[in-house]
């Protein structure tokens, strides 16, 4: 017995309703994803520390994690293009809890090209050096000097991380660029101030006392708070630290923080 002609009708439409509904999924999902020409570097509203960059042809780099290994994973799915199965770089600028677990998901999901690993030893640390040997990432310490090339982006380690401290990063494209401490200690921070190498943007631990002086010193147009624990004082309050005379963000006052440049002008996005 032959199948009826109103039920194959109805399951060519059915499939083809099907087909239609995926092509537009795909095309819409291409369009919020298409690369735009420009960087965006985008600190997500989760538990830890963490930035996502885009870069101007649409190459994506993670520098740290979070705490939250689910939040951050659903975040970077969220950025890529749905058929992505990899990231062209990672850099750990501290190995601890507010930061492995997320970037240590991040690499069991996808592959990871490059990446900027402390040394030391630890069963997180330890297990996000085998999940990346196993994609054949190139694994490099966080030494003085240590850079990626990424599309025009350079990140380029500027202080390697001490006993009590993260690493110092520094992002540039362009004209634009951005000093990233998001653990810096004591001697870090004088450090810095002491270099003062211009950039427009500054990631800062937020119960440290001296962003102010380091941001005037650089010429910081923002400081982007992390959640880090380095520092010696109670955090101050926004207006405390000086909101008159640049953008400060935190992303419990900010939500998700995104910063978009095209290598001159810098401009800022936020959850609310």
């Amino acid at each position: 017995m032959g199948v009826p002609r109103w039920w194959a009708r109805r399951v060519v439409l059915v499939g083809g309703a099907l087909v239609l509904a995926v092509l537009l999924a795909s095309a819409w999902d291409w369009r919020r994803t298409r690369p735009d020409g420009r960087l965006h570097i985008v600190a997500p509203a989760l538990k830890g520390d963490a930035l996502v960059l885009i870069t101007p042809n649409g190459r994506t780099l993670l520098i740290d994690g979070s705490a939250d290994a689910v939040g951050m994973t659903a975040f970077v799915g969220g950025r890529l293009p749905f058929w992505a199965r990899s990231l062209d770089a990672l850099a750990i600028t501290r190995a601890d809890a507010g930061r492995l677990p997320g970037a240590l998901a991040i690499a069991r999901r996808y592959g990871v090209g490059a990446a900027l690993l402390p040394t030391g030893a630890g069963a997180e640390l330890d297990a996000l050096r085998e999940a990346l040997a196993a994609e054949r990432a190139g694994i490099r310490p966080l030494d003085a000097g240590a850079a990626l090339l990424i599309d025009g982006v350079e990140i380029t380690v500027a202080r390697p991380p001490t006993r009590d401290a993260g690493a110092t990063l520094l992002i540039r494209y362009g004209a634009f660029s951005a000093l990233l401490a998001p653990s810096a200690d004591d001697a870090q921070a004088a450090a810095l101030l002491a270099a003062a190498r211009p950039a427009a943007l500054l990631w800062w631990p937020w119960t440290r006392p001296d962003d102010r002086l380091l941001a005037e010193r650089i010429g910081a147009a923002a400081v982007i708070y992390s959640q880090s624990d380095s520092g010696r004082a109670e955090p101050r309050t926004m207006f405390q630290r000086g909101a008159a005379e640049r953008r400060l963000l935190h992303e419990e006052v900010s939500g998700q923080i995104e910063i978009v440049t095209d290598g001159a002008g810098m401009w800022i996005e936020t959850e609310r």
